[in-house]
């Protein structure tokens, strides 16, 4: 925390930048009390991620960033990101308020690249202040600016991102890939985007974009915004900085490899989201420094390759050379498996990439799936899976990433479908999908690749209607066996795996033994749903992994909690479980439907009791979820009373309630979505 000076600093220097600082102005060069100011001042450099100082700490510097970058954290409640509250780039001053009341300091301050900063010892401002009133003004005029501004609406610091993308294998596509990433962070960020371009295989090779090298050669002298004019490429609607020479064995790579903190601080101040394509070189220098300057590293790779080829050896060395270079690097790193040609097991990918870790760590979290288009899959729709794969990777890297929750209500979750069609004919997509009980059936086919009407054959392929899920049993432990339930969900879900699936599904369960909820995120789907959906004395529980397990709505009918746990950053529910019920209090023959046989075959067959068992829960639930609704940006309600929950029969009539539901909300849920995220 206390930095250590750069290696090149002088007097010269010293004076050239801070006379050119608004606080120092309106000082004469030749002031001796100026100059003895710059024989004691100190600069010093704090490595990326450094803390300068911390919550609590004294307050007895000034601060003024010279080069990189520095964020403003203030801590919030216990498992709670920091927020950020300042990012002070080149030439801003920061700390002085604690300076000045004496107080200790309300936040930390982190040098979010490589930095040098001004630090300015107490005793040593108040002394150039006293001999140079002219300081004190400056310093004045400067923080009523920042009163004026801290008065204006509260909008949430959103720092520039930068992104360095690996393809050791085909590194080619690694860049054609960089090119639609970056078209897909254009869509998500209202501001520009700029690709950087260090690969020796760069799709815009021979293009006339500008040269990184030759603005690095003119550093610090140089108008980077001026430079960058002509860096716009039309059919991206992002712009391209290549860097074209920095591989030849003429140029001195070691130097500029020295100035790219301060030249990645300014670029910074012009784009929200900075994308480097590094190929697979990286050894070189200049493109060794970009990537400790990374907030992500996004390691793709074809998961067919096998580990014995050569190619599976480069990979190798890249994930060696990248572990050791940074210390962190696996709480950077995003996998992402380019799949060409079929669904292909993540567990397979990342076992052959990172031999010995384990999958419940930050590397199986942060896993995106992207197959190509054209290539033989069972997917439905191929090139709806990849756009859909680079938009996910996209809003992950920005901080817009959005999951859906489906909540459990039997034949009412088929509300789910309708709610999907109209979401997928406004172009949404999400990047996560939980869902409990019967929600968790639509949620596994969404996770899938499943569109809506892929999503409606299947439910109707496998629960036409409620005899084709409930066989009778003495009830002893419930009353139906639940092998048609299995027969069913096995028929819809097979042997596919969590780890198969386009996006990450979660689903969750209720512990018998425990009385705690059981999330599923590995294995089988179907041993997974089963858990979900067997409701307590309807069907039997499940025994798996040691748990005894009955319906996950039991204790979590809406488990938006586990999206904002994996790190979504907005989540849309639907509810399909009615507040008001009056289907549940129909406990006498009269009270069904039908002719006077249908009523007395439901009577029998689908006794009262199963209804009240199943809304007593359901109260619960719904309870539960006014307490949490702060887990959800927006939480849909279809309108469902009139379905009791083993109408399974009428899907098309449920479907069509959660159709007019989403079309009704779609206001509220564009605005939801689109809301700045104030966590990021």
């Amino acid at each position: 925390m206390t930095g250590r000076k750069p290696k090149r600093s002088s007097a010269v220097s010293h004076r050239q930048f801070l006379m050119a600082q608004p606080m120092f102005e309106r000082i004469s060069g030749r002031s001796p009390a100026f100059r003895r100011f710059l024989e004691e001042v100190e600069l010093l450099h704090y490595d990326k991620t450094e803390h300068i100082y911390r919550q609590g700490n004294p307050s007895t510097f000034l601060y003024l960033v010279r080069d990189g970058e520095v964020q403003i954290r203030q801590q919030r409640g216990e498992g709670q990101k920091p927020r950020i509250i300042g990012i002070h780039s080149r030439g801003s001053l920061f700390g002085e308020v604690s300076f000045l009341t004496g107080e200790a300091h309300s936040s930390d301050a982190i040098a979010s690249l490589d930095s040098n900063v001004y630090r300015i010892r107490g005793e040593l401002f108040v002394r150039l202040l006293s001999e140079e009133p002219s300081v004190g003004q400056c310093l004045a005029q400067l923080l009523s600016v920042r009163v004026k501004h801290n008065m204006l609406p509260a909008s949430p610091e959103v720092p520039a991102s930068i992104h360095t993308l690996f393809y050791p294998e085909d590194p080619r596509r690694g860049s054609e890939l960089c090119g639609a990433l970056a078209r897909a962070l254009t869509r998500v960020n209202p501001d520009s985007v700029l690709l950087l371009n260090l690969s020796r295989h760069s799709i815009f090779e021979g293009q006339s974009f500008p040269r990184l090298l030759d603005i690095l050669d003119a550093w610090p002298d140089i108008r980077v915004s001026e430079a960058l004019e002509s860096a716009e490429y039309n059919p991206g609607g992002f712009d391209v900085l290549v860097g074209q020479g920095i591989h030849d064995g003429d140029v001195n790579v070691d130097r500029l490899a020295t100035v790219i903190p301060a030249f990645l601080g300014r670029l910074k101040k012009y784009y929200a989201a900075i994308l480097v394509d590094a190929g697979r070189h990286v050894e070189n220098p200049v493109l060794a420094r970009v990537l400790s300057q990374s907030d992500d590293i996004l390691l793709v790779r074809n998961p067919q390759q096998l580990n014995d080829s050569g190619q599976g050896e480069i990979w190798r060395e890249v994930v060696a050379y990248c572990t050791e270079l940074i210390d962190d690097f696996f709480g950077r790193v995003i996998t992402i498996s380019d799949e060409k040609g079929g669904r292909n097991s993540s567990r397979s990918f990342e076992a052959e990439a990172f031999p010995g870790m384990n999958p419940n760590s930050a590397l199986y979290r942060n896993h995106v799936h992207l197959r190509s288009l054209g290539e033989e899959s069972p997917l439905e729709n191929r090139e709806r899976s990849f756009v859909s794969g680079i938009n996910r990777l996209a809003r992950r890297i920005s901080g817009t990433s959005r999951g859906l929750c489906l909540g459990g209500g039997g034949a009412r979750a088929f509300a789910h479908i309708g709610v999907i069609e109209v979401l997928e004919q406004e172009g949404y997509d999400f990047d996560a999908v939980v869902g409990t009980s019967m929600g968790a059936v639509i949620g596994a086919g969404y996770a899938m690749g499943y569109d809506a009407h892929t999503l409606t054959e299947m439910v109707g392929d496998i629960i036409p209607n409620s005899e084709m899920i409930l066989d009778k049993r003495v009830p002893l432990v419930s009353f139906f066996r639940g092998h048609k339930l299995n027969r069913a969900i096995l028929k819809a879900f097979g042997d596919s795996r969590f780890e198969d699936l386009d996006i990450p599904f979660y689903c969750n369960g209720s512990d018998l033994d425990q009385a705690r909820v059981v999330v599923f995120e590995q294995g089988f789907i179907a041993s997974a749903i089963r858990a979900s959906v067997s409701l307590p004395g309807i069907f039997p529980p499940v025994r798996m992994n040691g748990f005894t397990l009955v319906d996950g709505g039991v204790l979590n009918n809406m488990p938006g909690d586990i999206l904002r746990d994996k790190g979504q950053n907005r989540v849309i529910g639907v509810n399909v479980t009615p507040i008001h019920d009056m289907r549940s209090s129909e406990t006498s023959v009269g009270d069904r439907r039908g002719s006077i046989f249908q009523r007395i075959r439901d009577y029998f067959s689908l006794p009262p009791i199963l209804k009240i068992i199943n809304r007593a829960i359901a109260i619960q639930g719904v309870e539960l979820l006014k307490a949490k609704l702060d887990d959800f940006d927006y939480v849909l309600h279809p309108d469902v009373h009139d379905f009791d929950v083993f109408d399974f029969h009428r899907r098309d009539e449920i479907i069509d309630a959660g159709r007019r539901a989403a079309v009704q909300a779609l206001p509220e849920i564009t605005e939801a979505l689109a809301r700045p995220n104030l966590g990021h």
